[in-house]
């Protein structure tokens, strides 16, 4: 029960500081840009049992540690949209960027050891301010389950790992 707790508190961490960095760019009025997001190879496929009921939803991510702040989805749009990326049987890879200043999302390509928090959802795409404005304790109709993945070790920036530490039907 202590290890959920911990997990918990990481999961709920790791997204408040990440997309409040994400969305922190000034409003100058412009519906247009809210964030600058390159192109990415970067790119993490999971492979776990507890998918396999969300086939044909939607799956996102993020993740890191002190000094590197990881997002993964299928797309993300500089207007703030984040398309997640389609479930299939028990697994689903996902773009990886790099938060490398509070409003740009660039190529992922590190070799870190990292945590990662992931969410399935069932709705294909989601804005910033949702996400930023998730709350683990009383979720969003179209959350349907979040996990997290502890030590996923990324080589340039691609990984392939399997078995949730933690995961939660909701």
């Amino acid at each position: 029960m202590k290890n959920t707790f911990k997990v918990l508190g990481i999961i709920v961490l790791v997204t408040i500081v990440g997309f409040s960095l994400v969305s922190c760019k000034e409003d100058d009025g412009s519906k247009d840009s809210v964030i600058t997001v390159g192109s990415t190879n970067g790119k993490i496929t999971v492979t776990d049992s507890n998918l396999s009921s969300y086939s044909g939803k939607w799956i996102l991510g993020m993740g890191g540690d002190a000094s590197t702040m990881l997002f993964a989805a299928n797309n993300i749009s500089s207007n703030g949209t984040i398309t997640a990326a389609s479930i299939s049987g028990n697994s689903a890879t996902l773009k990886v960027w790099e938060l490398t200043d509070e409003d740009t999302l660039s190529s992922y390509s590190g070799n870190d050891t990292v945590d990662f928090t992931f969410i399935v959802i069932s709705k294909s795409s989601i804005t910033i301010e949702e996400f930023e404005d998730f709350d683990f304790l009383d979720p969003y109709s179209w959350v349907l389950g979040m996990g997290t993945i502890e030590d996923i070790v990324f080589s340039g920036g691609i990984v392939s790992t399997s078995s949730f530490t933690y995961f939660n039907d909701l």
